[in-house]
């Protein structure tokens, strides 16, 4: 027979929602704010833990036009179980650090967007030219170009440490990637390759 109340704890935002209310009560907006899902997901939750006899809406005015949910006694067992176990401060670790997750991916995605600031904060995290190179050979022969082989604005562009000399280049994100692994990361089969040198094959060995 299945367990209903373990198949509810396995589902998102189902714990979050048992330790959002707790002991004081709150209300689905105070709710929504403090479990890691999204709108739709809590408000299924609630139904369901409503369904299971974990919580119940309590009238919060005289005139019943404004609720909050409760723990039932069922629901406080699970909850003070939740904080035995340390459930409670584990959860708000996991909230804040999905928080910090999307605003730092958010800012790197903005930060990739840009070349010059990408450039930049390569260069200010101490990868220098030489560095850069070295990492770069590091990832295999199949896809050296020895430096002498590279564009004279990429080798301006590592003098330099400036993303400006690319201006003018084709396949200027091809060599963003190489000269720095600038993301994305082309495809290796089908990835361009530049007509600088026609004596070198970049996928030789």
């Amino acid at each position: 027979m299945t367990n209903q109340i373990a198949e509810f704890f396995k589902r998102d935002g189902a714990i979050g929602l048992v330790l959002a209310i707790g002991p004081e009560n709150a209300r689905f907006k105070k709710i929504v704010s403090q479990v890691a899902v999204s709108h739709d997901t809590v408000s299924n939750r609630v139904e369901e833990a409503r369904n299971l006899g974990l919580i119940k809406a309590e009238a919060v005015s005289d005139i019943g036009t404004s609720f909050t949910n409760k723990l039932t006694p069922a629901g406080e067992i699970c909850y003070w179980g939740m904080v035995e176990l340390g459930l409670d401060d584990a959860y708000t670790e996991y909230v804040n650090a999905i928080e910090n997750y999307n605003n730092l991916s958010d800012k790197y995605a903005q930060q990739v967007g840009d070349e010059a600031e990408w450039l930049d904060w390569v260069l200010e995290s101490d990868v220098r030219v030489d560095n850069l190179l070295r990492k770069f050979e590091a990832r295999g022969e199949d896809m050296i170009l020895p430096f002498s082989s590279y564009p004279e604005p990429v080798k301006e562009a590592l003098r330099q440490q400036s993303v400006e000399p690319l201006e003018q280049i084709d396949h200027k994100d091809f060599w963003l990637w190489r000269i720095m692994q600038y993301p994305p990361e082309p495809d290796q089969d089908n990835r361009p390759v530049p007509p600088y040198n026609n004596d070198h094959d970049p996928d030789s060995k």
